[in-house]
């Protein structure tokens, strides 16, 4: 796991603590930025990325395009920086987008949740 806000992190290893030892000793946190932490994806089969409204960082993108995994699952709370990454995800020829479904979490509000599905090709 990636976190960079500090009162993340701190939530985050709260709720780590409450889980059994065999299922903590799965778990690893890496502070600071994804861009900087994009090598903890190296060999794994699924990544999953919920970065901010920003989108991903540029070096992460371009780790995922050069070695993606099998799945790669976004999820997106800005629409703009969604549809940029997507784009440069699929350009490569080497992913592509196989599932989008969209969450209302805030009712009311224009703000929506994009979960996306991107396979390796």
């Amino acid at each position: 796991m990636n976190e960079a806000s500090p009162h993340s992190l701190q939530g985050l290893e709260l709720g780590l603590a409450h889980l059994e030892g065999t299922d903590r000793a799965k778990i690893s946190v890496i502070p600071g930025a994804a861009a900087q932490a994009r090598l903890a994806a190296s060999g794994a089969d699924v990544v999953i990325a919920d970065p901010p409204a920003k989108g991903l960082d540029p070096e992460l993108t371009a780790y995922l395009i050069e070695q993606p995994s099998e799945r790669f699952i976004y999820i997106s709370c800005g629409i703009d920086s969604f549809l940029r990454d997507a784009e440069q995800l699929t350009l490569s020829g080497r992913m592509r987008l196989r599932t989008l479904t969209v969450f209302d979490f805030f009712p009311f509000t224009q703000h929506v949740e994009t979960v996306a599905r991107f396979e390796h090709i």
